[in-house]
């Protein structure tokens, strides 16, 4: 049986709720808040695609935190049939997408504002 439209937008808000428990082991921050979660689209038949991306090509943890992405979601709806996850570097991560929340996350972990000092960096 079909999702319903209502069916499909609370899975969304479940899965990006879910999503902000699954935390970037080297920054102590979630994907939601570094801005690594660029869409999550959920099918009329309860396939869940996500497309994100890592703070680097090349990332060490990239399969860890796909791997975690995974587990935190196979289990947290039974309308959920299938996860995809899509890894893409376009556009590029940059500090700019961390959200205010993330920010401050950052900031009393390593207790300076680590992205204003990237955001300086960086040029803008």
């Amino acid at each position: 049986m079909a999702l319903s439209e209502e069916e499909k937008y609370e899975l969304k808000a479940l899965v990006m709720a879910a999503l902000e428990d699954v935390v970037d082991p080297e920054l102590g921050v979630d994907v939601v808040n570094l801005g690594l979660v660029y869409n999550v689209e959920v099918s009329d038949s309860g396939v869940v695609n996500i497309t994100m991306t890592l703070t680097a090509i090349g990332c060490p943890l990239g399969e860890l935190i796909a791997s975690m992405v995974k587990e935190k979601l196979s289990s947290l709806d039974s309308r959920i049939k299938d996860i995809n996850l899509e890894i893409t570097f376009d556009p590029p991560w940059n500090p700019k997408m961390v959200t205010e929340k993330g920010r401050k996350i950052l900031e009393k972990n390593f207790g300076y504002d680590v992205i204003g000092n990237l955001i300086s960096s960086y040029g803008g």
